[in-house]
Parts: C-alpha cells; sequence; structure tokens
C-alpha cells in the first residue's frame, strides 16, 4: 500500500522524466480499486477492464497534467465513473445488479493489523457489508474504504449530499443490526477497533 506522499512522489517521476516503472506502481496502486469500482458499475469483467485501461491509458498521456490536480483519487474515481457510464450508453445497456467480490475486505485495507483479531469479527463485519443494498454498499465503501467525503461521494455518484447522508446512515444502522448479538461478547480492543470502522 503506498502512502499519499509516495504517490505524490510517483507522480512527479512518471509526469515530469516518464518514468515508466514509477507508472507501473501508480497503476499497480489504483488498478484494483478502480476496478472493484467499474465493477459495481458494469457488472461485467471484461467491461470493468476495458473502462479502467482506457483511464489509465488517458492518465499516461496526459501525464505532464496530473502533479496540478489537488485530488488524485477523486478525479480517478470520477474518470472511471465517466467512463463506465460512456460504456453503458454505447452499448445501451441498463445499470445491473452488484455482484459479490470474494477478495473486498474492508477490514484488511483500513486496519492492516486486523490479522491480530478474531477472525470472527473480521468475517461478521464483512458480511453484514456484503448484505447492504447495492447502492448503500458502494456508498459506505467509497467512504470507509476509499477515505471520501459525503460531498466528494455525491459528485462521484450524481447524487445530492443529503442522498449519501441518509444511504450512510442507513448502512450503519444495518450494519449494527447485524452485529447487535455479537456486541456484548466483545473485548474492549476488538469493541474499539469495530467503532472505527463504523464511525
Amino acid at each position: 500500500m503506498q502512502s499519499a506522499d509516495n504517490i505524490k512522489k510517483l507522480i512527479r517521476e512518471f509526469a515530469v522524466s516518464d518514468n515508466e516503472r514509477s507508472f507501473e506502481a501508480f497503476f499497480n496502486h489504483y488498478y484494483p480499486r478502480l476496478f472493484r469500482f467499474a465493477l459495481f458499475i458494469l457488472n461485467s469483467e471484461l467491461l470493468a477492464e476495458e473502462a479502467v485501461s482506457d483511464i489509465f491509458l488517458k492518465v499516461w498521456k496526459s501525464r505532464s497534467r496530473l502533479p496540478d490536480i489537488d485530488n488524485i483519487d477523486y478525479y480517478l474515481f470520477t474518470s472511471v465513473r465517466n467512463q463506465s457510464l460512456s460504456y453503458l450508453k454505447q452499448r445501451n445497456i441498463e445499470k445491473l445488479q452488484v455482484i459479490e467480490f470474494d477478495d473486498f475486505s474492508l477490514i484488511h485495507k483500513i486496519h492492516p493489523e486486523s490479522e491480530l483479531l478474531d477472525r470472527e469479527l473480521i468475517e461478521k463485519v464483512n458480511a453484514a457489508v456484503e448484505k447492504l443494498p447495492p447502492k448503500c454498499q458502494l456508498i459506505f465503501r467509497l467512504s470507509r474504504d476509499e477515505g471520501f467525503k459525503y460531498e466528494e461521494i455525491a459528485e462521484i455518484l450524481e447524487l445530492s449530499k443529503s442522498t449519501v447522508k441518509n444511504q450512510m446512515t442507513k448502512a450503519l444502522k444495518k450494519i449494527k443490526e447485524e452485529l447487535s448479538s455479537y456486541f456484548n461478547d466483545l473485548d474492549d480492543k476488538k469493541y474499539r477497533f469495530l467503532m472505527s470502522i463504523l464511525f
């Protein structure tokens, strides 16, 4: 996992010096996240791969302008959103239901130290998240996995801020309900860990 400073360094290296190895590291950092996001919209691995690949091609071609972008995460996710919606429009495909991801682990991404915690807790939280309705789950993941603010999520998904806030409230309520029977069995460390994810 690259830090924000490392990402900026990589961008400077391939934007200014055409360093292909730095671009490869940049690509490897963002591709899985952007692919999963495109897959939420397109529900097709092939189309998701094409959409994300197209964006990285555009990024490489316009790399000299990248250092001027303040929020690269927002830029990339918005670009992939637009590209994915363009694919749907071109193919006259309606948005499909979200599919499940076996390797999409909310806990591990945010808290690498989670390997030290009870595996059952990790599985229960991920299972609760996967039970959320598609839009609700996507908003929750953009907030908790990717760290976007409500305003940014609203712009990326072309929703109102109040809709995003309402969906997050709904998500947290449903997750807490799913885990309610488990709360009393948590020790202090696990309880604090769980709260850090939800709030």
